[in-house]
């Protein structure tokens, strides 16, 4: 298994090691704050962990299931890491170097489409904080959700049946390794070589950038970083801290938006960019999130209704509206990213919770 996997942990050192490098490089320039030092240096560091859970997790859910293409699951979840990761992985190198292939032959775009300065400048003119830009908050939730549902249709084909549950999760896998990937890789290409930006590409980048990383990576994919080692535990701790660093997290910042569009915006504290409204937004869907979380997970067979009470969930749901709150407020001064504190804020937090309430993590 960890031959197969190779493939796929080899780009992923590489970039890390990118990631590492770009942050040493850029460490005394003077725009850059001891608090985007830190967010860079996480940010690589949860890619290594990454790295460590990526073979875990093609043992855990493959762990005594019987392979559909394969003899056994782990075969398949070898092979469609080859094919899935590693291939997307290549057909992003391909795209980029045919980026740079264009500029070859039209040097030209080296003062448009291929200069950063000029792609920054258009990026910082058209800027606006609009809802859409939180559309990647919503994407990571109703890609897991829908391709449970998905699998879960897929159980009534007779090829498939008891298996759905550990080819939907693996599924899971290689969809947020390649998002994280496609959105590390742009941000390598932005930060040292913007002629392998395809036009497209460096396009789609703006719509889910901020100014403030501009000369940093985009916190996309830490988000994914995140929450992904929690797919090693229960399926129920799993996508609850995924809901609360998406769904909550990215409705937060909605509420403060329509708030601030509507002209009645209540800033707290004064001068900082959170608001009230924002942070009603964040406990309101937070709740949602651990509701919701347990009631799919209980559907779906992920987890015991007996264990997984409607009581062991409003407990769950109090505290860590708490703690989403409290972190809300700690970066407005502290200036590090909630999308990979919330995760792991949450995720220690609900081992804890359970740990003392006698359920299983595993």
């Amino acid at each position: 298994m960890l031959l197969f996997a190779l493939p796929i942990l080899i780009p992923l050192v590489i970039l890390t090691m990118l990631m590492f490098l770009h942050s040493i490089r850029t460490w005394n320039q003077e725009n850059k704050d001891i608090y985007k030092k830190i967010n860079e240096l996480v940010h690589a560091i949860l890619q290594i962990g990454l790295i460590i859970c990526y073979p875990f997790f093609v043992i855990k859910f493959s762990a005594g299931v019987d392979g559909i293409v394969m003899p056994t699951a782990e075969q398949d979840f070898d092979n469609m890491g080859l094919i899935a990761i590693f291939g997307a992985v290549l057909g992003l190198c391909l795209w980029m170097l045919s980026a740079k292939i264009g500029v070859k032959k039209h040097p030209e775009r080296l003062e448009t489409i291929n200069n950063y300065d000029v792609w920054c400048k258009q990026f910082l003119d058209e800027y606006e904080v609009v809802l859409k830009r939180k559309i990647t908050h919503i994407l990571p939730p109703g890609v897991v959700c829908g391709v449970i549902v998905l699998f879960a249709l897929f159980q009534f084909i007779p090829i498939i049946g008891y298996k759905w549950q550990a080819y939907a999760m693996y599924f899971i896998v290689i969809i947020g390794v390649d998002f994280a990937f496609t959105f590390i890789i742009g941000d390598l290409i932005r930060l040292y070589n913007f002629q392998y930006m395809p036009p497209l590409a460096g396009e789609l980048f703006k719509a889910g950038l901020t100014p403030e990383e501009l000369d940093s990576y985009a916190s996309t994919s830490v988000m994914v970083y995140g929450f992904a080692p929690f797919m090693l535990l229960d399926f129920p701790i799993f996508i609850i801290i995924m809901l609360i660093t998406s769904v909550a997290d990215g409705m937060a910042s909605m509420f403060g938006i329509i708030a601030a569009k509507r002209g009645n915006i209540h800033l707290f504290p004064k001068g900082s960019k959170k608001s009230i409204e924002g942070y009603i937004g964040g406990a309101l869907f937070t709740i949602f999130s651990v509701y919701f979380g347990v009631v799919f997970s209980n559907f779906f067979g992920f987890s015991d209704p007996a264990v997984w009470t409607m009581e062991l969930t409003f407990i769950i749901a109090v505290i860590l509206t708490i703690v989403v709150t409290i972190i809300d407020l700690v970066t407005v001064k502290i200036r590090l990213l909630d999308n990979w504190l919330n995760p792991l804020a949450c995720g220690i937090v609900l081992i804890i919770i359970l740990v003392i309430a006698g359920v299983p993590l595993i």
